[in-house]
């Protein structure tokens, strides 16, 4: 007879500016144990610099970083490490960055406003491939920001909401450096 089979632990970075809320989500997630955090960054390059050291399962990156921002670095690591899940957590507003974030590669977005439970539902829908948005934002996409009132029914892209390329040859060469 064997035993029950143990979940595997999924790593994560954060990649926040705020001490404060780098521990609250260090916080929140040590109490999950199919997740561990394994690194904290306070700007892009050192983000960059532990994905290269350990590339983790998944990023939490905030939208405002000091010398940075964490659409540029989503872009960076969709292009380098294609296989690594970003979720954005930002105080800024979904209605104008989560877009953003998606078409630079994430695969969620949720506000800093949001409870424990919902950051943790989102991380583990993003962590399983899938993507999270806020009911309303979702909603907003389905019923006239991304597909065509006319043609709801087979779901047709309209042009303004076309995912761009984030495979961009600049990216893929810019070279990382860790001193």
């Amino acid at each position: 007879m064997t035993g029950p089979v143990a979940t595997p632990v999924r790593t994560i970075l954060i990649v926040d500016d705020h001490p404060m809320m780098r521990r609250g989500l260090r916080e929140l997630l040590s109490h999950e144990p199919d997740l561990q955090v394994t690194g904290e960054a306070v700007e892009a390059q050192e983000a960059l610099c532990l994905i290269e050291s350990l590339p983790p399962d998944l990023v939490l990156v905030d939208i405002s970083l000091r010398q940075s921002n964490g659409l540029d670095l989503i872009k960076r690591v969709r292009a380098k490490y294609p296989e690594i899940r970003m979720l954005v957590i930002s105080m800024h507003d979904e209605a104008i960055y989560a877009d953003r974030a998606l078409y630079a590669g994430a695969l969620g977005y949720i506000s800093k406003q949001e409870t424990p439970e919902k950051l943790l539902e989102a991380v583990r829908l993003v962590l399983r491939g899938e993507i999270y948005l806020s009911p309303e934002m979702t909603a907003q996409r389905l019923m006239g920001g991304c597909y065509s009132r006319r043609s709801r029914s087979s779901r047709t892209a309209n042009s303004r909401c076309s995912r761009p390329s984030v495979s961009d040859a600049r990216l893929e060469r810019s070279p990382i450096s860790c001193t």
